[in-house]
């Protein structure tokens, strides 16, 4: 077993219980893939729990993912455009 995934065991344990600060970094372990499968849904779900305790790396941790998954949604329909299709931000919520 490696160093992060250690890592990620004993931030589980402590999420797990409550505390803000393994949450943030459970997120950041998701958010990257460092230590387990790389999940930006299950990043935001960690880093919720911590920016409602009031941690504010969290807080701004989950607004960039919002942000990347924004960007995302524009890059598609900008794509989907350039192909000749039809679709608007609606579309994608």
């Amino acid at each position: 077993m490696t160093d992060l995934h250690q890592a990620v065991k004993y931030y589980q344990l402590a999420a797990d219980q409550g505390h803000g600060n393994a949450q943030c970094k459970l997120g950041i372990c998701y958010e990257n893939g460092h230590g387990v499968t790389k999940g930006l849904h299950q990043a935001v779900k960690y880093y919720q729990l911590a920016a409602d305790q009031g941690y504010a790396d969290a807080q701004s941790n989950m607004g960039d993912c919002y942000s990347m998954v924004k960007e995302w949604q524009n890059t598609f329909i900008k794509l989907s455009n350039i192909l000749g299709l039809w679709v608007s931000d609606q579309d994608l919520k």
